[in-house]
């Protein structure tokens, strides 16, 4: 097996782990998603593990479309002085989320 192969397969029982144990996923999104291929498979597996994904678009990166289909929630963050802030109400739409689905679910 080759480095990259046992590479992927450690991080995904380690991030699987713990992504399981968590009520949601917080997936920092930036113009380098592309060279970041951790943060793209821990996204990957919150979304097969059913659970909630909040985005944040760092320094100006525009989110797709796309990925605000699968997310309950994201927020755009331009400024370094935003970041508290906005990553605090976006943990607050998922929370808000997480106790919908256990309401909804008994």
């Amino acid at each position: 097996m080759d480095d990259e192969k046992i590479w992927l397969r450690e991080v995904a029982i380690k991030s699987g782990n713990v992504i399981a144990e968590s009520g949601f996923f917080i997936f920092f999104f930036g113009k380098s998603y592309k060279e970041e291929p951790l943060s793209a498979l821990q996204l990957g597996i919150a979304i097969m593990s059913d659970h909630p994904v909040g985005v944040i678009g760092m320094n100006g990166a525009v989110i797709p479309d796309s990925l605000k289909n699968v997310a309950k929630a994201w927020v755009d963050v331009e400024k370094e002085d935003d970041f508290e802030k906005k990553s605090g109400d976006l943990i607050i739409k998922l929370l808000e989320s997480v106790k919908g689905e256990e309401e909804k679910n008994g």
